[in-house]
């Protein structure tokens, strides 16, 4: 339905007057008919609706009567144009405005995810440069111990061949000494039968009393000679107990050598197990990658919070102990995309090491991770291949590994 209006010019402007109705507009403010719009001429009506005519006023009242109309429809027509296009132009504006906060604050979260990275990287640098120190005061540890082995095995050798020389004087001792006592059984023998000679001779003693005498002085002889021999196995007895002291003194010392290079045996062994666990943390990769997929070593305060309220502090106390924690996706099974691994490593894998690698999987288990225990080493004794095969525990020895089925076993469904 079209609306018409009267279009009045006057002193103050010109008015809009809608017949029928109690007011008019003069200006573009309300006003009533009685006062500013009554009297005036009404110039023309349109089915026109015109803005802000009060600023129009001054041009339109010097023109000709039949020019005024035209010219504001003129007006009309340029001030919907215009305000057509800045509504086109403001919509772009705002959503050029939206787009650029939008940007903004993509832009503030890639700074803060960089400088989160450029912190684990510094984090990462850090610790691998501590690695490598430790590795260095490793290695160095390492080539001292085996100076020190060396020059063992060079005193032991020494030491060896004393006490071989030492057994061969004493087997010689003890040939001297047989052949003593048996010139000791032949000089008995000899007396005895000189004691039967010397009875005999009694009975013709008067009649061969130079004869005798000549007999006691050569018995007197050799009565000195038995006492220096007598001396002499005294000299002998002496010298066979001080050498006897001396094989209880090497002895003696002989077993504290021995007792020292257990302990640096035992030491060796551990350095070697560090090295090992350490060569383990280092190539996760290359020992795990066959059975697992995105393979990566996981630090136990990355998940210590998870751990605390999921655990008894005796457990947690246990797992902080744990020698590796391993993670990973299966290769071929999608039901295990988040499998987890409690490594224990040692040089020898015992039945200690079976144990400590089934109850702390077992306690990660708990803790809600689909875990399954490891033990990995250069040797196992047979009592741990029986006790891994029983508690389900994967083992890793040179390349071989076994009993891996079975321990998945443990997390499936």
């Amino acid at each position: 339905m079209t609306t018409w209006r009267a279009l009045f010019v006057g002193r103050r402007g010109f008015a809009k007057v809608t017949p029928g109705a109690p007011t008019c507009q003069v200006n573009g403010r309300q006003t009533t008919l009685a006062k500013p719009c009554a009297g005036r001429r009404v110039v023309e009506e349109r089915p026109r609706l015109l803005y802000n005519t009060s600023m129009y006023a001054p041009i339109l009242r010097n023109l000709p009567d039949d020019m005024r109309m035209p010219m504001l429809e003129l007006v009309e027509a340029i001030e919907q144009n215009m305000r057509a296009e800045l509504a086109v132009r403001r919509e772009d504006f705002d959503t050029l405005q939206a787009t650029v906060a939008e940007l903004a604050a993509a832009q503030a979260r890639t700074e803060q995810r960089v400088e989160e990275l450029a912190a684990a990287q510094a984090r990462t640098e850090q610790r691998v440069e501590e690695l490598a120190a430790a590795q260095a005061r490793t290695e160095q540890r390492v080539e001292e111990l085996a100076a020190a082995q060396a020059r063992t095995e060079t005193a032991l050798s020494a030491l060896t061949q004393r006490v071989d020389a030492l057994a061969a004087a004493q087997a010689r001792t003890e040939q001297r000494v047989e052949e003593m006592a048996a010139a000791q059984a032949r000089t008995e023998t000899a007396l005895n039968a000189l004691s039967e000679r010397v009875d005999t001779l009694a009975a013709a003693l008067n009649a061969l009393t130079e004869r005798v005498d000549a007999l006691a002085a050569a018995l007197n002889a050799l009565t000195e000679r038995v006492d220096a021999l007598a001396a002499a196995l005294s000299a002998l007895t002496e010298r066979v107990d001080a050498l006897a002291a001396a094989q209880a003194r090497t002895e003696e010392r002989l077993d504290a050598l021995i007792v020292r290079v257990d302990r640096m045996d035992i030491h060796l062994n551990e350095l070697r197990g560090d090295n090992l666990e350490r060569r383990y943390r280092e190539r996760a990769f290359g020992y795990f990658g066959r059975l697992l997929r995105r393979v990566r070593v996981v630090d136990l305060y990355d998940i210590e919070p998870q751990l605390e309220e999921r655990l008894s502090a005796d457990a947690l106390d246990d797992l902080r102990q744990i020698d590796l924690i391993v993670r990973g996706r299966h290769k071929e099974r999608a039901d295990l995309d988040d499998l987890w691994l409690a490594v224990e490593v040692s040089t020898v894998v015992d039945r200690s090491d079976v144990e400590r690698a089934r109850r702390r999987a077992a306690a990660l288990r708990t803790a809600g991770y689909k875990a399954v225990a490891v033990v990995a080493g250069h040797d196992r004794t047979a009592d741990a291949a029986d006790r891994a095969a029983e508690a389900q525990a994967v083992v890793f020895q040179n390349g071989s590994i076994d009993n891996w089925d079975s321990a998945l076993s443990q997390v499936e469904g």
